[in-house]
């Protein structure tokens, strides 16, 4: 257990180097339990999550002691009037449509904005289909 919590903490770490400095506020799609939105709010961002799962809903509260806005939502049919500096999507890409995602992308990013996808994906160059991050 005690590797798991430093391969997350390694996780965190890593997709956060790739944030740019002018990044202030974060649309956290496919948000899990809270604990990528946990760690982004702990570094100063403003965050809205999103996700359609209620039960994740119940935890992501829980987690987050309810000071992170939580949107019960599929991405798709996610209707705010919001703009964020970044759209973030850890390991959630591969639960929402390409083409609605995309769409949904542009229309929640502010001009100059910034769309990070974090996720696990097949590199067939690799050999065997290994994995590539």
């Amino acid at each position: 257990m005690e590797n798991l919590v430093k391969a997350q903490q390694r996780y965190l770490d890593h997709f956060f180097s790739y944030i740019p400095e002018s990044v202030k506020t974060i649309l956290d799609v496919g948000a899990g339990v809270g604990g990528n939105a946990n760690f982004l709010s702990a570094k100063g961002y403003e965050i809205v999550s999103v996700s359609p799962d209620p039960l994740l809903k119940i935890e992501f509260e829980k987690n987050t002691q309810h000071k992170i806005p939580y949107i019960l939502s599929k991405y798709e049919e996610l209707a705010i009037d919001q703009q964020f500096d970044l759209v973030l999507m850890s390991e959630s890409c591969q639960y929402i449509d390409p083409s609605q995602g995309l769409k949904q992308s542009r229309k929640y990013l502010k001009d100059n904005g910034y769309l990070l996808i974090i996720d696990y994906f097949i590199d067939e160059a690799v050999g065997g289909g290994g994995l590539a991050m």
